[in-house]
């Protein structure tokens, strides 16, 4: 390291960013450098537990993301993915002159060689840019920016390899286009006050960033045809929140484990909870299901003497022996399974799930469901097939092996490096 930098980490609550936004913040402090948080309050303890220095938002809306009445997405009254584009970009948009002014007061009060913004917080990057500091992206999921050769997302969908599917993707982002040129117009409105020239995409400004760093790994993405000079690849970076209370978890038996885990972020999966504990009630196993914050297990009435439900475990303390992982397909939950070699039953809600769903499938290692009108009947099912074919879980193995060479946290850490020295 040629000098002690300082790095602001701007991070909204939206359950998936966090883990890989801390497991790269901790490596820089490993480096060296000084690093410090703007952030929702609701990660206030996460942060100070482990020792940064950490400042909340001030003018950006400030919410929780683990439950219904704290949640500002509300994807999940969304009856569309066109709907549920909108409602993301509400969060993404809507807030980007608060955002904007939030990071240049920030900036302004404490020396900042580069700023790593979550993806998602549109108007960090233009107080960055305002403040003509270096930004770097942090793309907690797999390409969901707009890269030639990909499809467009939400819908889960297969890259096009002919007419009919270029004609496909083509429609789909002109409809995601004319959605956006709303939110467009909010994102100018927030460069115009720091006067900054107008952008003509949405998504330009984060081709703006000096760095966007792809926390996943190139093996289980699609490829894009091409990618511009500031995108990365740089692998998963991992970390997982630790626990406060003994685990109680079951202990080693002959019935093989499985693993469920809804996402930390409250998506109204009410219905989809009791399916679940339904159908491994169903099975000879051992489970366990992690719920996140935003449900009340007490609702769920008695449970099957085989299935435990916690609202959190760390899925590390878990994954060693687990034979399958049933997933809503976060892109965290699915690399912690492969990276242990365990294949999935992906059951994905909304945002990025469906196409996190879709990559999965196509390394052999998983299979998908929708969540709509999923029966106990049909997901045992699906969790017996799982469980004897053992293609899945070669497949399984063969995406550990890769992903075992890839270090995301040191190379984001290197990467958000360069671009002072560069």
């Amino acid at each position: 390291m040629t000098r002690r930098l300082g790095v602001l980490f701007v991070q909204t609550d939206c359950g998936g960013g966090v883990p890989p936004a801390i497991a790269v913040a901790r490596r820089l402090r490993e480096q060296g450098h000084a690093v410090r948080f703007l952030a929702a309050r609701s990660l206030e303890g996460q942060l100070t537990r482990e020792d940064f220095a950490y400042e909340a938002f001030q003018r950006a809306p400030d919410f929780g993301s683990a439950r219904r009445e704290t949640d500002q997405l509300r994807d999940w009254e969304a009856r569309t993915p066109i709907g549920a584009v909108h409602a993301l970009f509400n969060v993404m948009c809507g807030p980007a002159a608060a955002h904007a002014a939030d990071v240049v007061d920030n900036l302004e009060a404490t020396p900042t060689d580069v700023v790593a913004c979550d993806f998602m917080l549109l108007g960090a990057f233009v107080g960055a840019e305002a403040c003509r500091i270096p930004a770097v992206g942090l793309v907690h999921t797999v390409a969901v920016l707009p890269l030639d050769g990909l499809p467009p997302i939400p819908y889960g969908l297969q890259p096009a390899h002919s007419s009919p599917g270029r004609w496909r993707d083509t429609l789909l982002r002109h409809a995601r286009d004319r959605l956006l040129r709303r939110w467009l117009t909010v994102l100018n409105d927030a460069r115009a006050r720091y006067r900054l020239a107008p952008v003509s995409r949405v998504y330009d400004q984060w081709f703006r960033a000096q760095r966007l760093l792809i926390l996943s790994s190139p093996t289980f993405d699609f490829p894009a045809t091409h990618l511009p000079e500031n995108v990365r690849y740089v692998g998963p970076a991992r970390w997982e929140a630790p626990t406060d209370s003994s685990l109680d978890l079951p202990e080693p038996s002959r019935d093989q484990l499985v693993l469920a885990s809804l996402s930390t972020t409250y998506q109204a999966a009410e219905r989809y909870l009791r399916v679940l504990i339904a159908a491994l009630g169903r099975l000879p196993v051992q489970a366990v299901v992690t719920t996140g914050a935003g449900y009340d297990a007490t609702d769920l009435g008695p449970l099957p003497d085989n299935v435990l439900v916690r609202p959190y475990a760390p899925h590390g303390a878990l994954l060693g022996r687990a034979a399958v992982m049933i997933t809503h397909s976060g892109h965290g939950s699915v690399m912690a399974a492969l990276a242990h070699g365990v294949p999935l039953v992906c059951v994905p809600f909304a945002r990025d799930q469906r196409d996190v769903a879709i990559r999965a499938v196509a390394t052999g290692a998983a299979i998908t469901l929708r969540p709509t009108g999923l029966t106990a009947r049909r997901l045992s099912r699906a969790i017996e097939h799982v469980l004897e074919q053992p293609d899945y879980r070669e497949a399984a193995r063969r995406m550990q092996a890769s992903l075992a060479t890839e270090d995301g946290a040191n190379r984001a850490a290197d990467e958000i490096a360069a671009t002072v020295v560069a």
